[in-house]
């Protein structure tokens, strides 16, 4: 996949992750600010907190909820970003598929572990300021040889360097030899999981499917308008108060902000997190593509597991050829 579209694309995400946001967190506040001034003006009348209220407001959100985060899922998935990510995902799956290559992808998920688990490593090796070699010679040693290092000096081909170890580089680097990899395989099962099946069921008219669920819609959305119209009708029986209009206006706030922000997690929940998924699988796939084209006939030549190595089991490449000059250890550590 084109490099620059990738990035495009990841922009696009953390812009709209930013509008969202700020989206929410703007009806939230409002949301907060009306419920506050609704509890304030209901204690500084004498009245108290109408708990028959907060039941019909709660149960009437929790309707509003589930009616509109179906229409934000929907029109999510009207984008036209997403539409692009998800069909270029099915095309690349459905390759695989067709040429019955899922045991090659078993293997490339292997060999794709490995090398995150290797690039991992790599950055971990550099955070803590040493080098391959240097690594290999610290897989010899002890857990409490690693903590207790200070200051260390290594000769290495008539070449000595010191080495010095904060106790943040011992604890990472400890943790890097003795404690398994943080990192997790993927399998043909979670890359093949979103491929759709279109086009193989009986024809259906999904037309009485679809007024049923309009029908289940208005009966819901007739709930929630007729219990805010008797609502409001109660409220105002006996005349105007503040605390009447705050309530009423709390109450209004409450059920917009509900009906926005479910929309728009509905909205979210395809654009960005679902829209990033087929992106994270598609470019898997072109890893993938790419390993089969220069590997076509048999699994890359490199080791097929990579071993975190302790003390007890030391491996057969150790730097043998670095000696210790000088290791002054902290007593306190």
């Amino acid at each position: 996949m084109d490099k620059n579209y990738i990035e495009r694309g990841h922009k696009a995400l953390k812009e709209r992750v930013e509008t969202i946001r700020l989206r929410t967190l703007t009806l939230t506040g409002a949301l907060l600010v009306a419920l506050i001034f609704y509890f304030l003006v209901s204690v500084t009348t004498g009245g108290q907190i109408n708990w028959v209220d907060f039941v019909i407001l709660s149960a009437t959100t929790i309707l509003i909820h589930y009616i509109y985060f179906p229409d934000g899922k929907l029109f999510g998935e009207k984008n036209p970003q997403f539409i692009q990510n998800r069909d270029a995902y099915n095309e690349k799956a459905s390759w695989v598929n067709d040429n019955k290559q899922i045991g090659r992808l078993r293997e490339y998920c292997i060999i794709e572990c490995n090398r995150r688990k290797q690039q991992y490593i790599d950055n971990e090796l550099g955070a803590i300021g040493i080098t391959h070699e240097e690594y290999e010679y610290f897989k010899t040693l002890s857990k409490d040889e690693i903590l207790s290092m200070q200051k260390v000096e290594l000769t290495a081909s008539g070449n000595t360097r010191t080495l010095y170890f904060s106790p943040i580089k011992k604890k990472r680097l400890a943790k890097l030899l003795f404690k398994e990899l943080p990192i997790e395989p993927n399998t043909p099962e979670t890359i093949m999981s979103a491929v759709e099946n279109r086009g193989y069921g009986a024809i259906k008219d999904k037309s009485i499917g679809y007024e049923r669920r309009a029908h289940l819609k208005k009966f819901f959305m007739a709930i929630v308008i007729g219990g805010i119209s008797a609502y409001i009708g109660f409220k105002v029986k006996d005349g105007f108060s503040l605390a009447t209009v705050v309530s009423i206006i709390s109450f209004l706030t409450s059920m917009f902000s509900t009906a926005v922000v479910s929309y728009t997690s509905g909205e979210t929940t395809i654009k960005v997190y679902k829209n990033r998924f087929y992106l994270e699988l598609s470019n898997f796939l072109d890893g993938f593509n790419e390993w089969v084209s220069e590997f076509p006939t048999e699994i890359e030549p490199i080791s097929s597991e990579i071993k975190v190595i302790s003390k007890e089991n030391k491996g057969e490449n150790v730097a043998d050829n670095y000696s210790l000059v000088e290791n002054e250890s902290l007593t306190s550590d």
